[in-house]
């Protein structure tokens, strides 16, 4: 079969992950070889089982039983899981120090499961969040373990083949340091059935509302401005341009006039008509709006939450590692997307509208931490300068998407051009034009190595 046959069938998914790093799951239906993932134990999702205690309370409870009925969920769900697999796995909790990794950390320490161990990656020597991390684990007395970069394993070679690895796309270039973590903890741990704690899922059950509301507010700016800053954002190049607040301002203004809202708040960049086809945008957003229609949610911001534990939590960050461990005989869970946490997400979903992200978390957290060490703003997890996109293989298989595989199609080739360019002479770019690279590349080669 040639390698462009496929194009035609596919152009909308591909589409879909070059505009949301991940294709739209009503799509998958359709996908090549009609294989499909299941990101957790019980992958119940949307409005289907709202959670009956509190389904019955009338008005929105004070802020304290709300911490308290989460960190029963959540304790709850922790003790059925060791329950279940009754000693034989070793926990390990993949461990930055943020919010997410120390509310289960923590949790685990409170029901009495000491033998858990904390699984930090470091970028090398500095790497202040993992220093962080390794003081939030002796508050909290548990055994953390630093990694850096895996010995036995190239993570620069998963690019010339990904679909060993995963069985469908997806597009996040912080999928290298979280993947050689992974190596690392099976590097490290070879004599011993792992169960991989991932708090994955937070961010989109809990930290959305600012967001939404900031997206919402936006939309107020009269149409004319945002229009006019969009427009400078394609003909300028400003994608590509420092300082990068203004490039953030302006892909965030192009976004909002481009695009549906719903699809603004889950698309990963501004990019679609400046560095790939905007021709069937549209009827993306159509499929997606029909896609978030299946949640049975009418209110705007519970629609956002579904759409986005869906389609980024579930679809592509519990993807990132979760084959590398299953394949190797391990069991992975996410707590934060089991069915109870995401109900209870959907139940306090007007509480987090007007609170800070994870508010609800923060506070629990309040009980057994230093305030500086909840509230710090925590960085990415990525390097500052990521330096994957500089290396030899990286650049051949950019220059391979101009002229071959199913990507090239789509792609705006002189823009291309300049990314490489810029990439050879060493130069910076946003973090955005970055993961619309990735995602390129990752798409480009995925499917290559499926022919």
């Amino acid at each position: 079969m040639n390698k462009n046959e496929y194009i035609v069938d596919d152009t909308i998914k591909i589409l879909s992950l070059l505009k949301y790093g991940r294709v739209i799951p009503s799509l998958l239906d359709y996908w090549l070889d009609d294989e499909k993932w299941q990101c957790e134990l019980d992958n119940s999702s949307g409005s289907s089982a709202i959670i009956p205690e509190l389904s019955n309370q009338k008005e929105i409870i004070g802020v304290e039983d709300l911490a308290n009925t989460f960190l029963s969920m959540l304790d709850s769900y922790i003790v059925q899981v060791m329950s279940n697999l009754k000693g034989e796995f070793k926990p390990v909790i993949l461990f930055s120090g943020g919010v997410d990794s120390t509310m289960i950390a923590w949790r685990f320490k409170e029901l009495g499961f000491d033998q858990v161990l904390l699984a930090n990656y470091s970028f090398g020597p500095g790497d202040t969040e993992s220093e962080l991390a390794e003081n939030i684990a002796g508050y909290l007395g548990l055994p953390f373990f630093r990694f850096y970069k895996s010995k036995t394993f190239d993570s620069s070679k998963i690019l010339d083949n990904p679909r060993k690895i995963w069985n469908e796309p997806f597009c996040d270039y912080s999928t290298i340091p979280t993947i050689e973590l992974a190596y690392s903890v099976l590097e490290n741990f070879t004599n011993k059935k792992l169960l991989i704690v991932d708090g994955t899922g937070a961010d989109g059950c809990f930290g959305l509302g600012q967001r939404y509301n900031n997206w919402k507010n936006l939309e107020t700016i009269p149409k004319i401005f945002r229009r006019l800053i969009s427009y400078m954002y394609k003909t300028k190049s400003i994608s590509l341009s420092k300082p990068f607040i203004l490039e953030k301002l302006a892909r965030i203004a192009r976004r909002s006039v481009n695009n549906s809202l719903e699809s603004a708040m889950l698309a990963q960049n501004a990019l679609d008509g400046v560095a790939y086809s905007d021709k069937d945008i549209k009827l993306l957003e159509e499929m997606l709006t029909r896609w978030i229609d299946t949640s049975s949610f009418s209110d705007g911001y519970k629609r956002y939450i579904w759409s986005d534990i869906e389609l980024i939590c579930e679809g592509i960050f519990a993807q990132k590692t979760k084959s590398v461990f299953t394949n190797n005989g391990h069991s992975v869970v996410y707590p934060f997307l089991s069915r109870q946490i995401k109900n209870f997400a959907f139940y306090v979903s007007p509480f987090t509208l007007k609170e800070c992200p994870k508010s609800l978390m923060k506070y629990s957290l309040e009980r057994i931490l230093p305030k500086h060490l909840i509230y710090r703003e925590k960085s990415g997890f990525v390097e500052s300068v990521p330096s994957v996109f500089y290396e030899k293989c990286f650049l051949l298989y950019l220059k391979e998407c101009l002229v071959e595989g199913p990507v090239s199609t789509l792609l705006e080739k002189r823009y291309l051009k300049d990314c490489i360019k810029k990439l050879e002479n060493g130069k910076v770019l946003s973090p955005q034009v970055y993961n619309f690279l990735w995602a390129s590349v990752f798409t480009n080669r995925w499917y290559l190595s499926a022919v």
